[in-house]
């Protein structure tokens, strides 16, 4: 495992992401097929990604719960991960930084939601990461048939899966039958903790941001919050008056704090 060098082609990665110019056209091609707004896909998929995968590049060995370096751990092997429809971007980040810098075989499989967008995705990270495989579904190879394929592949060591977690119960049971190490996230109940000494007029408007996203249509989106006794008062009103300020409108206008269902297919999911 080169670990200089996966490191320096992660950091590289990142610089490329965070390009506006560069990653225009895979932008557009993203709101077109998720339908969110450009200024949550910008920050969430491009620049969120830039940062987490500087930070994983950046890691060092007090960071590693052994105490070694990160160039003495070895690498777990194969590892597939299926990645979600809302956020392809930022948890194919979450993944490639880590495990790539580890040196682990990665295979990544696409949702069959990005039909304009998947192609670009394959070639971009082909240019910076040629051994990483990034795979399209065809109709025949829903997200159920992949883990099932991953799961009974010998070769394969991992899978991490993003998700519902009803949908997932018998492939766990699948997991242990096959021993392949299996990690899922799933929707959140997420919190947000305000102490005492905060910037108050900052905590509010980053907890709304991080409720709010892409007009609160998020499974990370904040659902919670823990506030200080000392502090509860001012942060109430410091945030109702930051509520007061949000407009309503259509989600293509970015200037909206909230709006309507992204689309015919989740409105259908609320009034169910």
């Amino acid at each position: 495992m080169d670990y200089a060098k996966n490191k320096q082609l992660l950091e590289k990665f990142a610089t490329a992401l965070a390009d506006r110019a560069t990653s225009r056209h895979l932008l557009d091609l993203l709101v077109a097929d998720t339908h969110f707004p450009v200024s949550s896909l910008w920050k969430s998929e491009f620049e969120f990604s830039s940062i987490f995968l500087r930070a994983a590049s950046e890691m060092n060995a007090c960071q590693y719960d052994t105490g070694q370096s990160p160039a003495e751990r070895l690498p777990l092997g194969k590892v597939v991960c299926i990645l979600p429809g809302n956020g392809p971007i930022y948890t194919m980040a979450k993944i490639l930084g880590p495990a790539f810098l580890m040196g682990n075989d990665l295979v990544f499989k696409l949702p069959s939601r990005l039909r304009r967008s998947h192609r670009v995705i394959i070639e971009m990270v082909h240019d910076f990461f040629p051994n990483v495989t990034v795979e399209y579904p065809d109709e025949k190879n829903h997200k159920s048939k992949m883990l099932s394929d991953a799961l009974f592949d010998p070769g394969v060591r991992a899978t991490i899966i993003f998700g519902d977690d009803t949908w997932i119960t018998p492939f766990s049971r699948m997991s242990k039958e096959t021993a392949t190490k299996m990690i899922f996230e799933g929707p959140g109940n997420d919190p947000a903790v305000v102490f005492p000494g905060a910037d108050l007029q900052r905590a509010a408007r980053e907890i709304l941001a991080g409720t709010f996203y892409n007009g609160g249509q998020s499974c990370s989106a904040i659902k919670r919050v823990y506030v200080h006794r000392d502090v509860h008062q001012a942060f109430r009103e410091a945030l109702l008056a930051h509520v007061g300020s949000f407009k309503y409108g259509a989600a293509e206008d970015e200037s909206v704090g909230i709006g309507p269902s992204q689309g015919p297919r989740l409105r259908q999911r609320v009034v169910e």
